[in-house]
């Protein structure tokens, strides 16, 4: 970890605390050696409070792009896609054989043509595909592309859960050494 920097303001005697961003060495490497692709910036991070809510996993800097390509983390399935055009944006769940759910949300778009023509046959603004019989990935093989669907800037938000409603703080798994 080269650099975390903080901001505290006092405005109206309430104290706000923002994290701006953890510049990192290299690629996000997990314990098992997988990496979800190449992204040096964490610029929100897991319990942050926003407006109504705690952010539930990472955001990832694109450095204003889109279409970098986002990898599977481990073999697994996926089970669910979502697009939307506002919050979460092109959404993309991948059940991992490690039993850990791995979530992506503003996507460009998916790494898989056939499910990116199934979406622009059926239409819609808000689509929720659940899969009876899960699509196969293997790990390191892109499974998307970052973008700016749904809400912000181009970026990656990466969650991390053991189910569908309980989310694990993705940096219990990153390792990151210090230099």
């Amino acid at each position: 970890m080269k650099k975390l920097k903080t901001i505290s303001l006092k405005l109206n005697r309430i104290s706000f605390f923002f994290t701006t961003f953890l510049l990192l060495d290299s690629i996000f490497a997990f314990d098992s050696g997988f990496y979800i692709g190449d992204f040096k910036y964490i610029t929100g991070m897991y319990g942050e409070y926003r407006e109504s809510h705690l952010h539930m996993g990472l955001d990832f800097s694109t450095d204003g792009e889109t279409k970098r390509a986002i990898y599977s983390p481990c073999n697994g399935n996926i089970v669910r896609l979502k697009s939307r055009k506002k919050g979460d944006g092109n959404a993309l769940y991948i059940k991992g054989d490690d039993g850990y759910l791995y979530i992506f949300f503003h996507l460009e778009k998916f790494g898989n043509d056939s499910l990116n023509k199934y979406l622009r046959e059926i239409g819609g603004e808000d689509i929720d595909l659940w899969f009876k019989n899960a699509i196969r990935v293997n790990a390191g093989e892109i499974v998307g592309y970052s973008g700016e669907s749904g809400s912000g800037l181009p970026h990656l938000h990466f969650e991390l859960r053991t189910d569908f409603d309980t989310t694990v703080n993705p940096l219990q798994l990153i390792k990151i050494q210090d230099k």
